[in-house]
């Protein structure tokens, strides 16, 4: 079903039991998002139903109907697309490294979904090992979201990764640095967070500048001191290229390098954060969870002729490099002045 722009604010689309699941992803990345919508009717119950709001800007028709297709077998669960070109077009936004445009459009779900009184969203890059219905239902009181802390940022604050202190410190300027959290599964009080901010502020506030970490570092500025922690095992980030579990959250206060370690080993959500995809690397970490479910999609087949392109490609580029060196070596013997000169050039160009 397509709702088109606003006003066209949905109504929670069950009478009882509805749990609202926010998602947002372009065209591309639908297969990846499908996965993902499986694991969470794979691990739900029969006694809750399952509002699906995926926010949008270029999802085609074909790729609607196949999501659809997904969930026709469940009496328990719907997907309904917003379309929200017209809000986010009205604002310049910069986005960097691997992340989408499509991670604004969390800024905006309260907006959009006003006649909710709270919502789940969701990152489309997570595999999901437990009944949405307990995160949902838990109380948030008077504070406007709920999330786990970054183990990441803190590791990263805490010396992990140069610059991010002045930044956090100068920039965001955050109270409480080691309360940093995790944006990709938020529990959202829709009616608190309309009161807090007008229409468009976290849109606006999130297009004055080039953010580290984009709407992320919006979220925890706006709304410090006012979250939910939850529990990290809702929001386990996969092991990142080896780096993250033993360099960068090695660096965290050890309460949250502890806290990290433990929800690894129950992990309610996993999420593959940074720029390692399983569907990309499937002997990453925790990617046997994202293949157990990707098989029992339409897409399967599709996800793997993309990751025999993508290794064909990568493949290429390694074969490149080698006739480039190999040429290099030639023009550029060992010992020359004119070796020595172009080492000195690279030397000075890859640091600007």
């Amino acid at each position: 079903m397509e709702l088109e722009n606003f006003p066209n604010y949905p109504m929670p689309y069950f009478k009882t039991g509805n749990v609202p699941i926010v998602l947002s992803f372009s065209d591309y990345f639908v297969p990846y998002a499908a996965v993902e919508i499986r694991s969470i009717l794979a691990h739900g119950s029969a006694q809750n139903n399952y509002d699906f709001l995926v926010l949008h800007t270029s999802i085609s028709e074909r790729s609607r109907e196949r999501l659809l297709q997904l969930v026709s077998d469940f009496s328990n669960a719907a997907i309904r697309f917003i379309n929200v070109s017209g809000e986010v077009s009205r604002f310049p936004l910069l986005r960097n490294g691997h992340v989408g445009i499509e991670t604004f459009y969390r800024l905006i779900c309260t907006e959009v979904l006003r006649n909710y009184e709270k919502v789940v969203y969701l990152d489309s890059d997570l595999i999901i090992l437990k009944d949405l219905k307990e995160i949902y239902d838990l109380e948030l009181g008077g504070a406007l979201l709920g999330a786990a802390i970054d183990p990441d940022h803190a590791g990263e604050y805490n010396g992990g990764l140069p610059g991010v202190r002045k930044y956090t410190d100068e920039v965001l300027k955050l109270r409480f640095p080691f309360s940093y959290f995790q944006a990709g599964v938020l529990l959202i009080n829709v009616q608190a967070m309309n009161r807090k901010f007008e229409n468009g502020y976290l849109l606006k506030t999130a297009s004055e500048r080039e953010y580290m970490y984009v709407d992320q570092d919006v979220l925890n500025m706006c709304c410090e001191g006012n979250t939910l922690q939850l529990d990290m095992r809702w929001n386990v980030m996969a092991d990142c290229m080896g780096v993250r579990k033993d360099k960068l959250i090695r660096c965290a206060p050890p309460p949250i390098y502890e806290a990290y370690l433990e929800a690894r080993r129950d992990p309610f959500i996993i999420h593959y954060a940074g720029t390692e995809k399983p569907w990309e690397t499937p002997d990453s970490d925790f990617a046997e969870y994202f293949w157990e479910h990707a098989r029992k999609t339409g897409f399967y087949e599709l996800i793997l002729k993309r990751m025999a392109e993508a290794s064909l490609e990568k493949e290429k580029g390694f074969l490149n490099q080698g006739r480039l060196y190999r040429l290099a070596c030639r023009l550029l013997p060992e010992g020359t002045r004119r070796r020595r000169l172009a080492k000195k050039v690279y030397s000075f160009l890859s640091h600007q």
